[in-house]
């Protein structure tokens, strides 16, 4: 049991909440994303009326992870989201995700930075957590990126990125979360093309002309981390946690990491996704080439 957090050099986070907001927050449909009211204290900066929604998977069905959206014009770190994804492997997720980022950025491969810190929420101490930076327009611009970036917002969502119908934006929007809008006249419009040439095309158009529109190198060099990693938790098992990356100057669609907690911590990673878009890209000769000389 610890008593003195204050031993530790990192940070506590100390979430604030009336009994009613927080009967609210805990009352709430699990994947209800609207933010209830919080007060969020990291140090000496104090964040007031900000709003706290529960996230994740596997975590959001036990209460304990969650989203703090700050207000007023308020940043931390840049950032105005503080994201918090909670520990279930009792410390080894933080080794897994320092070794996965120092891995993932020797490849040159766009990355969050992360932040172990302690956790207190109504002074009750949940244990030790992380803060992931989120792929915003302040993380795109620090990286040289100027695409849109989007993330699945639930898990009946998260295989959205292996279907396609049109190109309204509507169509989309429920199922997709825009974390960066830096190019905002093509907003769904490139992830709708991708999606398009996933599984619209004929097999002849498919194998000239998808490469276009997908993006070879990037889909091979995730893929292969995957797999280097042992990322049991990812879109080649689940066909969730991934981040889609649409590039304003090639218009292809690129696929990108999100949740790296679990590399090198639990099973086997199956080699093939199980979705049959991308799994049909996966299988192009071109993304195979590069897949296999990785």
């Amino acid at each position: 049991e610890i008593d003195d957090i204050t031993d530790y050099e990192i940070p506590v986070y100390r979430i604030l909440m009336t009994s009613e907001n927080y009967n609210k927050l805990s009352s709430k449909r699990l994947w209800n994303n609207d933010n209830t009211d919080c007060t969020l204290i990291i140090g000496t900066n104090i964040f007031y009326n900000a709003g706290i929604h529960y996230k994740g998977n596997y975590s959001r069905q036990y209460r304990v992870a969650h989203n703090i959206r700050l207000n007023y014009g308020k940043r931390y770190h840049g950032h105005n989201k503080v994201s918090n994804t909670y520990n279930w492997e009792d410390g080894s997720p933080f080794l897994a995700v320092a070794y996965a980022q120092r891995i993932y950025r020797l490849s040159n491969t766009p990355i969050y930075d992360s932040e172990p810190h302690l956790a207190r929420r109504m002074g009750s101490l949940q244990g030790l957590m992380h803060s992931v930076e989120g792929y915003d327009d302040v993380h795109l611009t620090k990286l040289g990126y100027n695409g849109n970036c989007y993330k699945a917002t639930a898990a009946s969502a998260q295989q959205a990125m292996f279907s396609y119908a049109d190109y309204k934006k509507e169509t989309y929007k429920d199922c997709y979360e825009p974390l960066a809008e830096m190019n905002p006249d093509k907003q769904y419009k490139d992830l709708a093309q991708g999606l398009e040439a996933l599984y619209i095309f004929n097999e002849k158009d498919f194998n000239k002309n998808v490469t276009n529109y997908f993006d070879v190198h990037a889909m091979a060099k995730e893929w292969c981390m995957m797999k280097v990693l042992n990322n049991s938790d990812g879109w080649t098992q689940w066909g969730q946690n991934y981040i889609l990356y649409g590039d304003a100057d090639s218009g292809r669609v690129q696929l990108w990491p999100q949740d790296i907690g679990s590399c090198i911590v639990w099973g086997n990673v199956q080699l093939f996704p199980i979705v049959g878009g991308i799994q049909r890209f996966a299988r192009h000769p071109a993304v195979m080439r590069e897949f296999f000389s990785c």
